[in-house]
């Protein structure tokens, strides 16, 4: 594409959501930036675009008052000469989104906790300024050149928007939409902690073992929605209470305050730190410990005879491998799960 206003130049295309396209860009004052372009549709008439425009203006006014290290920065807003295409031209996050590493497999909680800690404080700033995220979700997790997550994509969702924008596609993000909503309560602080408890449970577990295991949307309706999780076994019982704190089906049951989830948060443990991988009816498990490194895999391929083992091997790969644990003969999957929470509970 040619030159727009400002001089930016639109280059490669990086990905498309609901609001538009996402393109680099190169800008005379902010050097690479990322442009979002929202385009008029064909079932826009004069009025209907007007006011999405107007909304758009409004809300790129608002987005100034965002200027935060874990906050995504908007640089500016603009249109083309013809008034057919909205621009947003924003700070370039070199390292993408969180939504890859999800779909990959489950973050370490080394990992998560670095991201869970740079997320909410982004969050703080963004209530502490009168502002709502209302789209918080891997894909709105964003990495600069440092390494640091940064909250994207905020102010575009509305409450007139809200459910439909949820439940169209995009690995079908319904369950980020707090009970209340559903149920035609406005949004608010406590429905972004609800929707930041969901992504981070997203995080932590993967999106193979997520999309096996979500919880109906009947659960969710009925507040069963944190009872129902199903979480790795590896996940440590401090993670689980204060996602199931964010996931309360009551609001006034839940963290009341970003700053209160923060302190929930830093207190969260980071070991033993595994890496795990989510096969199709295999789940694995490593880590190094001192010169050892510790393996342990989950056969899940028959849930009536489910098995796991457990074992340590020097990393050099010279000297005895060490039995630590597991079920040999078949298990329900339900007992092997339950064997597996209590081993990963024992390590240290």
């Amino acid at each position: 594409m040619g030159n727009l206003l400002s001089k930016l130049k639109i280059g490669a295309f990086v990905g498309a959501g609901h609001f538009g396209q996402v393109h680099e860009g190169d800008d005379p004052v902010h050097g690479k930036v990322a442009v979002k372009r929202i385009v008029r549709k064909k079932a826009d008439d004069d009025a209907k675009w007007r006011t999405r425009k107007d909304g758009a203006q409004q809300e790129a006014q608002n987005l100034k008052k965002a200027q935060h290290r874990n906050v995504v920065t908007v640089h500016h807003y603009c249109e083309d000469d013809e008034g057919e295409l909205i621009l947003y031209v924003m700070e370039f996050c070199e390292g993408g989104s969180l939504a890859k590493p999800y779909e990959a497999g489950p973050i370490q909680i080394d990992e998560m906790r670095s991201i869970a800690t740079d997320c909410l404080s982004g969050l703080a700033h963004l209530h502490a300024n009168g502002m709502l995220h209302r789209d918080i979700k891997p894909g709105n997790l964003l990495r600069d050149e440092k390494g640091r997550t940064k909250l994207g994509d905020f102010g575009l969702v509305t409450d007139r928007l809200v459910q439909g924008y949820g439940s169209e596609g995009d690995y079908a993000y319904t369950d980020h939409i707090a009970p209340e909503v559903i149920f035609g309560e406005p949004t608010s602080p406590k429905t972004d902690i609800w929707a930041t408890g969901v992504t981070f449970y997203r995080l932590l577990n993967g999106k193979q073992w997520h999309e096996e295991h979500r919880p109906s949307d009947d659960a969710l309706i009925k507040g069963k929605f944190a009872d129902k999780l199903r979480w790795l076994p590896h996940v440590p019982a401090d993670w689980r209470r204060v996602v199931r704190q964010m996931l309360r089906p009551d609001p006034a049951d839940r963290y009341q305050t970003v700053r209160a989830v923060e302190k929930g948060v830093a207190a969260l443990s980071v070991y033993p730190a595994w890496t795990c991988v989510v096969g199709f009816g295999q789940v694995t498990w490593r880590r190094t410990k001192g010169a050892r490194t510790h393996h342990v895999i989950w056969d899940r391929s028959d849930q009536t005879k489910s098995t796991w083992r457990a074992w340590s091997e020097p990393t050099s790969g010279v000297g005895n491998t060490r039995a630590l644990g597991g079920a040999v003969k078949p298990i329900s999957e339900k007992t092997a799960h339950a064997q597996l929470v209590k081993f990963f509970s024992e390590q240290t």
